[in-house]
């Protein structure tokens, strides 16, 4: 046909048109879940967001390593590069944010906050926040609602009191299973939900780059058989590891 366009191959096998701003993994908690990770949701330097994912901002260049981790690589501006790593282990993926300044100035307050959302996971529905939990004072502690912008549609919730690691997890409703989340050097958890639980956050604070330095964020995004407490080893374990 006369003008048609070719369509390169992206990943071999796999489908040539797909969403570009985040990673989806399919996974059975038994049934079968789809789980989008916004690696980052947001990126901000010097009080200007750089990059913000519900906008749908798309590009960068995707590949596969040889072990199998899926890279992704944006230009944020011409002075900061961004790659985005996610890398399947034994239970869950491992989560790699990398922000480099590549100016000759300091790049003040470098933050990237990760959104893993869950509205398309039913084994881990909980509009009632019932099996959503925060750790504090040595157990386990539901969230406390802190806004609901739109009425009877969407609600904010966040821990009232310090984190003991900075882990929010979600228990299966229909099975063992339970679904978390946790970054290295993160201070607060939170999230959102509209008809669903739609959202996690382990959130890490912002920090300066000095010219050519580097901001490396670690996480886990944990699916683990045997609930909350075996999430909440998993995340000990890895916290632990410091930045191997």
């Amino acid at each position: 046909m006369a003008g048609k366009t070719h369509l390169q191959d992206g990943f071999r096998g796999d489908r040539r048109i797909r969403p570009a701003q985040f990673f989806q993994l399919d996974v059975g908690l038994p049934d079968r879940n789809f789980i989008h990770l916004w690696l980052p949701e947001t990126v901000s330097a010097g009080g200007e967001t750089r990059f913000f994912a519900p906008r749908g901002e798309v590009g960068g260049e995707w590949e596969i390593d040889p072990e199998g981790a899926v890279h992704c690589c944006r230009e944020l501006g011409s002075d900061l590069w961004m790659e985005s790593v996610v890398a399947e282990v034994e239970l869950g993926v491992r989560l790699t944010i990398r922000l480099s300044n590549r100016s000759d100035q300091w790049l003040r307050g470098v933050t990237a906050q990760t959104c893993v959302q869950l509205p398309a996971a039913p084994d881990l529905r909980d509009v009632a926040l019932e099996r959503t939990f925060w750790r504090g004072q040595g157990r386990w502690q539901r969230f406390a609602i802190t806004g609901r912008p739109q009425e009877g549609r969407c609600l904010f919730y966040s821990h009232d009191g310090p984190v003991d690691l900075p882990l929010v997890v979600v228990a299966s409703g229909t099975g063992p299973y339970a679904a978390g989340l946790v970054f290295r050097g993160a201070t607060s958890v939170s999230g959102n939900c509209q008809g669903a639980i739609a959202c996690m956050h382990s959130s890490v604070p912002g920090a300066d780059l000095p010219p050519g330095g580097m901001l490396s964020l670690k996480g886990f995004l944990i699916l683990h058989p045997e609930g909350l407490d075996g999430a909440l080893a998993a995340a000990q374990t890895f916290l632990a590891e410091g930045d191997s």
